[in-house]
């Protein structure tokens, strides 16, 4: 670890003891102190770099996003408990989770025809977005899809209207066989009319790409004032397209240059029109995100709209240890070496060489979905992505009515970790098992806000909390977001003489007492 701890800065805090200041006035001293309740604010602005992985908001914080997925696959197209109750976006607020991503239906918005947009659902979809943006939530809208339409097994993710301007050489499920309940979901994507229905809308047959970006136009148009939207996510899980005419289209990078860059460009400009502000999420197709190069990796060479719009631009991509590993659950061996100590690396070394390439931030929108006997994956994954400093929404309580995670999801996901960050995040680990924390990084004294770093006061309640910093930092336990003792805020020590304190690495230490 960087930096040296001492025993200088260290402090014992005994939960549940309350933090006697709240974290409105506790963010400096010397008259930098907020003067309103921060759970009142509108959340500020995200953006990206061309020149940096990471996300920033607008003191020039780095961000680090911690969350989960809720996508309604039905009508009405949107959690109906999440509009009623308060419950769900509580526990994430306790939780630590700062960011939801959240189903943004195209067949909920505009499924009744061209021109034709549900300002309801918006509305209703809207009063969740405000609901998570008060416990400090924001919200991450996916035009969520899986197989594009109820034609090929599925739900609408694409209205109906616009499906049906498709028309495949051969008809559903060829060349497949039996009905829909004989195969899984994602087998129905090779069969050549759902092939051809992508294809048809990268195309843009009988206007299917105009009525995409139509329905990405409005949706910014309604969106674009909304601060706590960090963004739009373009398409989720798109595939390939036609592949039984173009067999190269099965090569992740073949079907991103000729398919899905020039999709998002497109979808980019309409949503540019009304909305220039906003993070532009774009993903690969699924296995596009395993290596990188022109031709395996995801094909996709700039940020939507270009260069230009590498500081509104993030990849987004998914990953899943089953893929690799049929059947998981029931051999750990085999899925340690497969996933933990060769796929899950390289995926993360693929998109950090993407972003390196096309500049912005990235997000791993999708992993997860463990179950009891493969807690331990989703574990590892969490430890790679605190490597990589990466930020993720977990999909495994993505679509239940109701967001109820189990103690060992908690125990799992609830994770310690630094969610804001004045200057420059160098490393991050953390001990599911012995909750220990260790953070480095180089402050910034020119951002005039305090590095956050959110820990569940649950995980330490039996023992207290020790911490220990660098003699270059000082600490101080708030009251966060979710309205509990869940904050530890760190602030640079001004040097006497000589080069600033904030010039040299500081590193943060919380462990149980």
């Amino acid at each position: 670890m960087n930096g040296a701890i001492t025993d200088k800065n260290a402090s014992r805090h005994l939960l549940p003891r309350r933090s006697l200041v709240c974290l409105s006035v506790l963010l400096f001293a010397a008259g930098r102190a907020a003067s309103v309740d921060p759970r009142s604010l509108d959340l500020d602005y995200i953006s990206t770099r061309k020149d940096s992985p990471h996300f920033y908001d607008v003191h020039g914080r780095v961000r680090i996003f911690h969350g989960g997925n809720r996508v309604e696959k039905t009508f009405p197209w949107y959690f109906v408990d999440m509009v009623d109750s308060d419950d769900e976006m509580d526990r994430m607020a306790d939780m630590g989770l700062n960011v939801v991503r959240l189903g943004w239906m195209w067949s909920g918005f505009n499924g009744a025809g061209p021109g034709q947009f549900n300002m309801t659902y918006a509305q209703q979809v809207g009063k969740i977005v405000q609901k998570l943006a008060k416990r400090g939530i924001y919200t991450l809208l996916d035009m969520h899809q899986d197989v594009l339409s109820s034609k090929f097994c599925l739900y609408d993710g694409a209205p109906l209207w616009v499906v049906n301007k498709s028309v495949s050489a051969h008809a559903f499920p060829w060349p497949l066989k039996g009905d829909c309940g004989s195969r899984s979901w994602g087998t129905n994507e090779i069969s050549e009319a759902a092939g051809s229905a992508y294809q048809d809308l990268y195309d843009n047959r009988g206007g299917m790409l105009d009525d995409w970006i139509n329905f990405w136009e409005k949706s910014a148009s309604v969106w674009k004032n909304t601060s706590s939207i960090i963004g739009y996510e373009l398409i989720n899980e798109p595939f390939a397209g036609n592949w039984f005419k173009d067999p190269l289209l099965l090569l992740p990078g073949v079907a991103g240059e000729k398919n899905l860059m020039r999709s998002y460009d497109a979808a980019a400009a309409g949503i540019r029109k009304h909305d220039d502000r906003r993070i532009i999420f774009y993903e690969p197709v699924t296995w596009g995100m395993i290596f990188d190069g022109k031709i395996a990796g995801s094909g996709l060479d700039h940020s939507p709209g270009g260069d230009e719009y590498a500081n509104r631009s993030a990849f987004s991509y998914h990953y899943y240890c089953s893929t690799f590993v049929p059947g998981q659950d029931h051999e750990p061996k085999r899925r340690r070496v497969i996933c933990d100590d060769a796929v899950g690396p390289l995926v993360f070394e693929a998109v950090k060489k993407h972003q390196q390439r096309a500049g912005g931030a990235s997000l791993m929108t999708e992993f997860g979905a463990c179950s009891d006997r493969a807690i331990e994956e989703c574990a590892a994954t969490l430890s790679l992505a605190d490597k990589h400093l990466q930020s993720w929404t977990d999909y495994g309580n993505s679509q239940g009515a109701k967001w109820t995670p189990d103690a060992n999801w908690t125990e799992t996901f609830s994770r310690t970790y630094a969610r804001a960050i004045a200057g420059y995040p160098l490393n991050m680990t953390y001990d599911p098992i012995s909750k220990d924390f260790t953070f480095c990084f180089t402050p910034d004294a020119a951002i005039q806000m305090p590095t956050e770093i959110y820990y569940n006061p649950t995980m330490y309640a039996a023992s207290g909390i020790a911490v220990h910093t660098t003699a270059n930092l000082k600490h101080a336990f708030a009251i966060g977001m979710s309205g509990n003792n869940d904050t530890l805020l760190i602030t640079p020590v001004a040097a006497s003489s000589g080069p600033t304190a904030t010039s040299d690495v500081g590193c943060v230490e919380m462990k149980r007492r």
